[in-house]
């Protein structure tokens, strides 16, 4: 199996992870965060930035993130306990490995890139919802210009102290010639073989450099 990340790349970039959040960003958590229902499901979940959008809100009963990046899941685990959400928790896992589990909505938001083998993960994932399940997959695309999203990232983030490390992570992680950026046809056939449907999709965000789609488990 190709290594795609290092596991380092992911501890080193948690802290920023956490403390920084562009407008685009917040945009993207803003706009998923309102398809989730019941006990969701984040793959690849991060510092589980997402959760302040999700907790508190009507209709979510529950969340469960899974990473398998230590220092990520601890920033997640503090940033649950400032939430004092109920029944929020975080997996340190692969995803393909996570059992026991059914949830009613999924998300997965940047994660893809990552993954050396999308359909085994996407299989899986598809396993662990109920039927009608609504799905969230956002991911990068061939277009995405990191460095153009950087620069208009600076005109509000400059005088964060944690934004520099933020910048150039980002940079970097877009930069590996490994990573898997993909255009909506493959994901779309890839959701299709892994037991989902299409809903819609679009490419709204990060300057259209980012494919959203919205499937449901078949």
């Amino acid at each position: 199996m190709t290594i795609l990340y290092k596991i380092s790349d992911w501890d080193s970039y948690a802290e920023s992870h956490l403390s920084v959040l562009p407008s685009v960003q917040l945009e993207v958590y803003r706009t998923v965060a309102r398809y989730m229902r019941g006990k969701v499901a984040d793959f690849g979940c991060g510092t589980a930035r997402i959760t302040p959008f999700l907790a508190g809100r009507e209709g979510v009963s529950g969340y469960v993130g899974v990473d398998y990046a230590q220092d990520m899941v601890a920033k997640a685990d503090w940033l649950l306990e400032q939430l004092g959400a109920k029944d929020f928790s975080v997996l340190y896992a692969k995803i393909e490995e996570v059992s026991g589990y059914v949830f009613d909505s999924a998300l997965s938001i940047n994660s893809y890139y990552t993954w050396p083998d999308p359909l085994v993960v996407l299989s899986h994932i598809s396993s662990l919802l109920k039927p009608g399940a609504p799905f969230i997959l956002v991911t990068p695309n061939q277009t995405l210009d990191m460095r153009k999203l950087a620069q208009e990232a600076d005109k509000e983030l400059l005088g964060h102290p944690h934004y520099p490390a933020f910048r150039q992570k980002n940079l970097e992680l877009a930069g590996n010639e490994k990573a898997v950026f993909v255009g909506m046809d493959t994901l779309v056939r890839q959701l299709q073989a892994s037991g989902f449907r299409l809903v819609s999709c679009h490419q709204d965000f990060y300057l259209g450099g980012l494919n959203f789609i919205h499937a449901e488990k078949a």
